[in-house]
């Protein structure tokens, strides 16, 4: 037997490869990789655990000479490979990429397989949107309203329902629960995504290794010619009574490592009160009774993670406060954080996780006032938690039509019951079976094509309809199937639509200024890759150069403020500052910085900091920075390989780096001690290149070209008798040396730091070995880094 799988990279694939392997008759498991060094040792592990049984394909999964290699000869295909939150918020475009685009060329690669390979898809129960107290229970069938600005949920519907439509001849889509694994608290201290968890959210949780041995259950049990009816189905795969928490204890068990508490450790407002994604699965004994999988309950797997690092022990003797400033108060003012959003008075965000001010303000601020599911304020607890108990009490949604029948034995009638619950209608001469397409139309008039599976047994309706934008207020006013559980969580007067795009409320356009101050082009040169990138997203763009023979830039018209410049002395360039405090007030504009040095280090970060202060006198949000290397023109000079490196990372960042400017994301860097210190220690240098440059001279190689005074941005230097003069507002940019054609351009006591001539960024690019001993670690960190493109997590 011979297998395909995405996502071994991943938490849920690294346990399924793992279980797979141990069925002595899988002669072979074809991995799919990313072409990047941590996938790179990864395979070496592999192959040194597991030898020729495993085989890597090394590719981008949105290729499809990739796809097609890696399905080659597969009897089974298992799908895991996602990009999840926080990435997904921060970078759409690789979630698009990775969780539609990629699902659908691997579809379309197995339909192409002489022998059909059988066809495994990892979906998510996020697709069920937001559930409390009132329906906490979801199953499969039920409406899938996916909460708005979640673009994970976004993408996984859309790559799902191309798994359902594709009529591929075996597969089955497995909706996975909110997952357990032994990098959960790590995973989570880097992203204000936590804060999106509503306390009485309820979760059920399956851990990463039982997830594993589903997968291995469910090719044992097939190879014996068990399971026939199990194909061709969507399954909710949850951990059973056992996983089923709230938001609330889950901060409860996992804090319990570091000696506190969701009590100790937050308060009340940090959380956002409606907009996440969770529930609990009225169905997950579907899956068990079948392949007898769920073997971990949550308790147990937090008190491994604790006794797996120690370092979450030892902060059990530290106190909570300190432990709640260090790890989670720093994370408010993330990007992805509520109370960013709050202080940005970005409505959209705040309206969709919170509801009305008045409701944001309601929230109590001591936990003695908070009502929670845990605490048994809703009734008893183990209670609320038992599915039987959930269906004869009636909290169970309808679907509309009798479900209680098996997909063989709908009618027409059946489709066209359905169809009117969700507003629309059903043309019954178009029926011959549930796995056949059929017509039909939703309360918009749009009339669509989807098998009643898709739509009955699934839960999906027109896709014309479906997100983005999320417009459920208005939908739920005329689709009775919708408004059962959006109007848990929504009031029955809110009429709001929500796009990602918050320049507009239905997207479109964009503007996009860049402000720059560049010497010898690097800077520029990046600008104008983000801009390109920017522009094939079909946004408009406008790049302005801060020089002194030009007008201070106009940026009334920008929805995105991007000001970039090089890195001096671990600070901005003193004209990128004078700038900045000559900015006219614009409340509500959304800032970025963009910003270039010779070297990756951390200390570089201290130069985000007057900048940020000057954005927000002047009202801006400034939502992200992004730092590129590029190669000195002072110090050294780089080798052309390193440069073609530097540039190639550049372009390989640009695309997700526009995503994320367009989209509003991103987030700011930490300035630790030492860059604090380094940037207050040589801001020494503006008053000093005053002093520095008029001892910059030319020697008699110089012929006049004037090209020193041409590229000068400060306008500091003038041509008399056929030669350069130098004046008092020298930034020691360095464009004057860099650029001399003969040479000639001496630079006072940092003449043994001249470097002279443009790079060849299109030479060979440095290999690992042949990256220069100076920084040599924190170079190729940043090349590897950048050098990621789409990731295979789960």
């Amino acid at each position: 037997m011979n297998i395909a799988m995405t996502g071994v990279s991943g938490n849920m694939g690294a346990e399924a490869l793992r279980e797979v392997l141990t069925l002595a008759y899988v002669q072979r498991v074809r991995i799919l990789l990313t072409k990047k060094k941590r996938n790179e040792t990864l395979c070496r592990q592999l192959k040194k655990l597991y030898g020729n049984r495993v085989e890597a394909v090394f590719g981008d999964i949105a290729d499809s000479a990739a796809c097609a290699q890696l399905v080659e000869g597969a009897d089974y295909v298992i799908h895991m490979a996602a990009v999840i939150p926080p990435r997904s918020d921060a970078d759409p475009k690789a979630s698009e990429r990775c969780n539609y685009l990629g699902t659908v060329t691997l579809v379309d690669a197995v339909k192409a397989m002489p022998r059909q390979a059988k066809f495994i898809h990892t979906s998510t129960m996020a697709l069920y949107g937001c559930r409390d107290e009132k329906h906490p229970f979801a199953r499969v069938g039920d409406p899938l309203v996916i909460s708005p600005f979640d673009m994970y949920s976004l993408h996984k519907l859309w790559g799902e329902r191309y798994v359902l439509e594709a009529g591929l001849e075996h597969f089955a889509v497995l909706r996975q629960t909110a997952m357990l694994h032994m990098k959960m608290l790590r995973g989570n201290m880097s992203d204000g995504l936590m804060f999106h968890t509503n306390l009485n959210s309820p979760l059920e949780w399956v851990s990463a290794r039982d997830s594993g041995i589903l997968i291995r259950r469910i090719v044992e049990r097939d190879s014996a010619g068990e399971i026939d009816a199990f194909w061709n189905k969507v399954y909710n795969m949850g951990g059973g009574l056992r996983g089923r928490q709230t938001g609330y204890d889950t901060f409860r068990v996992g804090f319990s490592v570091m000696g506190g508490n969701t009590e100790r450790f937050f308060r009340p407002s940090w959380l956002a009160s409606r907009n996440f994604h969770g529930v609990w699965l009225a169905d997950s004994d579907v899956l068990e009774n079948l392949f007898g999988y769920q073997h971990d309950g949550v308790e147990e797997v937090w008190k491994e993670i604790g006794k797996r690092h120690r370092a979450y022990r030892l902060a059990a003797c530290v106190p909570p406060a300190l432990i709640s400033g260090t790890f989670f108060r720093r994370l408010l003012a993330h990007s992805n954080s509520p109370m960013r959003w709050r202080r940005d008075n970005d409505r959209a965000r705040m309206f969709a996780f919170y509801g009305s001010e008045d409701a944001f303000r309601s929230i109590p601020s001591e936990w003695k006032d908070v009502k929670l599911m845990a605490k048994g304020d809703f009734g008893d607890y183990d209670a609320l938690r038992d599915e039987k108990r959930a269906a004869a009490e009636g909290k169970l949604l309808s679907h509309g039509f009798d479900d209680r029948k098996p997909p063989e034995e709908w009618t027409a009638k059946d489709c066209a019951q359905a169809a009117k619950f969700r507003g629309g209608s059903f043309d019954e001469t178009s029926f011959a079976g549930a796995y056949a397409p059929a017509q039909w139309k939703c309360h918009d008039g749009h009339v669509f094509t989807a098998t009643p599976y898709t739509v009955m047994g699934a839960g999906h309706w027109c896709d014309q309809c479906a997100p983005r934008p999320w417009d459920f207020d208005r939908q739920a006013k005329h689709n009775p199937f919708y408004a059962q559980v959006w109007y848990d969580t929504h009031a029955q007067d809110e009429n709001v639509r929500c796009d990602i795009d918050d320049y507009g409320k239905h997207g479109g356009s964009m503007n996009a200024v860049f402000v720059c101050f560049t010497g010898t082009g690097n800077t520029k040169r990046v600008c104008e890759a983000l801009a390109d990138a920017l522009r094939a997203q079909g946004h408009d763009v406008r790049l302005e150069l801060l020089r002194a023979d030009r007008p201070c830039p106009d940026v009334s018209d920008a929805d995105r403020l991007i000001v970039a410049f090089p890195v001096h002395g671990f600070n901005a360039p003193s004209p990128v500052l004078k700038f900045l405090k000559t900015l006219p007030v614009h409340a509500g504009g959304t800032a970025y910085l963009v910003r270039t040095s010779g070297e990756p280090l951390t200390l570089n970060n201290g130069a985000v900091r007057a900048p940020v202060r000057l954005l927000e006198k002047k009202g801006y949000r400034v939502a992200g920075d992004f730092h590129y290397v590029m190669p000195y023109n002072i110090i050294f000079r780089h080798s052309d390989g390193m440069a073609s490196r530097m540039w190639r990372a550049v372009m390989r960042r640009a695309d997700s780096d526009a995503a994320m400017i367009a989209t509003g994301a991103g987030s700011l860097p930490a300035v630790g001690l030492g860059a604090r210190a380094a940037a207050i220690v040589c801001r020494v240098e503006h008053p000093a290149a005053r002093l520095i440059g008029r001892g910059f001279s030319a020697t008699d190689a110089c012929v006049g070209c004037g090209l020193c005074a041409r590229n000068c941005p400060q306008g500091n230097i003038r041509m008399e008798g056929g030669k350069p003069v130098f004046g008092k507002q020298c930034v020691i940019c360095m464009a004057c040396a860099f650029s001399c054609p003969k040479d000639a351009v001496r630079t006072g006591v940092l003449n043994g730091w001249r470097v002279n001539g443009g790079y060849r960024f299109d030479a060979p690019p440095a290999s690992d070995e042949e990256v220069c001993s100076y920084c040599r670690k924190s170079y190729l960190r940043y090349y590897h880094r950048s050098e990621e493109t789409v990731e295979d997590t789960d």
